[in-house]
């Protein structure tokens, strides 16, 4: 994160009081054990995630028909609004008596102004991208585990003010500070309808999805005390992210996503399934506890780099996307508490963790077996003129491309100058040899948007396969 600004880097840091205290983080959910009164919960916190819900389904709609920013105003009331949700909140948990309808018109508007804010903090967090992201994720979570730990070792009335004031500026920072003016290096090549763009952005967010509903999921049903005073969650955030933070030292030409997503987290989740077929009572057995937590939040921690990444590629609205990812997060936290509140929690963990890694190994095998099979049978990509032309690091001939081109591609200033930037960049992994498939992956683009641009190089290059592509590319060099 060097290259960021002193000021990026500050406003990131102010982040980190809106994600330690807003309610909608199911950790932060703790902070208040041992409160006077907690009877309001229910009212208060299922309320928020309807409205939660409901509020984010309206931004990603009308993200895609309102293109102008709210003004100013309405952000401002949005953290007033905020932060008067905080204090009741903070206020019931001390026992203040306030009817239940009171209560659920509190957490109502806690949810809805929840949206607005972290609209406008993922505007912040738009300048980094999936490893700057990857890195601002894992140190926010240790940050929420530490405050967290904090949180509870302190006495209920200095906890509740505490909280209080860091919730209050975690709200209002976002609304007094402009985002920072980016050069967005991208931006959709087409103009899609709404319901091609939602299939578009599921299929660039699919493993990210599949672990936020993962996580929310597992911290809306089921919560373990270690040495019965810390929260499980909070230990396995810790040691999740100082995993994470050493394998973005790797330095490859990979998409680093599939690689946590395909290879590090399902090795995570068979240890844990070994661990946990251990007699109860044996040391295995409760590691598997510690080990499900670090699952669950390096999941996490990922689903939220990858967000980052895609919202920091331009392609889709930064409104857009973190609607839909707060509306799946809303609603499967909803569907959690529901379940713990009808079939009264679990009385053992084991059986639905063997099922939920269960289900994401068996997701990430069938994954890998799509992209395999597409690579064997794909043997060839369209080009922007509805040609078949050699894909992968391939001649048009079957040939493998030099491990010279494979590795380095330079684009020659004439070219260069008739391309945007973000052609540009497609340009030279086209140049080295690579897939659609590979370039949507590496870039956190959709694959069509891809293909649009590509088709926007061959007409501006005046080139019709990309074996045409790759002599002009040798001539120009040459």
């Amino acid at each position: 994160m060097s290259g960021l600004s002193r000021s990026l880097v500050w406003r990131i840091a102010l982040f980190g009081l809106f994600a330690v205290t807003t309610p909608i983080f199911s950790p932060n959910a703790s902070i208040f054990r041992g409160a006077v009164a907690t009877g309001f919960m229910p009212y208060y916190i299922f309320s928020m995630f309807i409205s939660l819900a409901l509020s984010s389904l309206v931004l990603v709609v009308s993200s895609r028909r309102v293109s102008r920013k709210p003004p100013r105003g309405v952000l401002l009331c949005a953290s007033v609004l905020y932060a008067a949700s905080i204090v009741a909140f903070a206020a019931l948990s001390l026992g203040w008596a306030v009817p239940s309808v009171a209560v659920a018109v509190a957490g109502v508007v806690c949810g809805a102004s929840t949206v607005v804010i972290t609209v406008r903090w993922a505007a912040f967090l738009s300048a980094l991208d999936f490893r700057e992201g990857l890195v601002c994720s894992s140190l926010l979570c240790i940050a929420t585990s530490v405050v967290g730990i904090g949180f509870q070792a302190l006495p209920l009335y200095p906890r509740a003010v505490v909280y209080v004031l860091i919730a209050i500026a975690g709200g209002i920072c976002p609304v007094l500070m402009d985002p920072p003016r980016r050069d967005a290096s991208a931006e959709s090549a087409s103009s899609e309808g709404d319901l091609t763009s939602t299939r578009n952005l599921f299929h660039v967010l699919r493993l990210p999805v599949i672990g936020l509903v993962i996580y929310a999921f597992m911290m809306s049903i089921n919560k373990v005390l270690l040495w019965g005073a810390v929260d499980a969650e909070f230990i396995g955030a810790i040691v999740a992210a100082l995993l994470i933070v050493p394998i973005l030292l790797i330095r490859t030409d990979k998409p680093a996503s599939a690689f946590i997503y395909r290879v590090i987290a399902p090795i995570i989740g068979g240890v844990v399934i070994v661990f946990v077929s251990f007699p109860a009572g044996t040391f295995p057995h409760g590691a598997a506890l510690w080990l499900v937590y670090i699952f669950l939040s390096a999941l996490a921690i990922v689903a939220l780099g990858q967000i980052i990444a895609v919202i920091h590629a331009g392609e889709f609205r930064c409104e857009f996307v973190v609607g839909l990812a707060l509306f799946l997060g809303g609603t499967v936290s909803f569907c959690g508490l529901l379940w713990v509140n009808v079939f009264g929690g679990l009385d053992s963990y084991e059986p639905v963790i063997y099922v939920i890694i269960a289900v994401y190994c068996a997701l990430m095998v069938i994954s890998l077996g799509w992209e395999s099979w597409r690579t064997i049978t794909a043997v060839a990509d369209v080009d922007g003129e509805g040609e078949l032309v050699a894909s992968r690091a391939e001649h048009a001939d079957g040939s493998q491309l030099s491990s010279h081109r494979a590795s380095t591609v330079t684009i020659p200033a004439a070219i260069s100058q008739k391309l945007t930037r973000r052609e540009n960049e497609i340009l030279s992994y086209l140049g080295r040899g690579h897939s659609n498939a590979y370039i949507a992956e590496k870039l956190f683009i959709s694959e069509s948007t891809v293909r649009t641009h590509v088709k926007h190089i061959y007409q501006k290059l005046e080139v019709h396969s990309r074996e045409e592509l790759f002599v002009l590319l040798d001539h120009g060099c040459a």
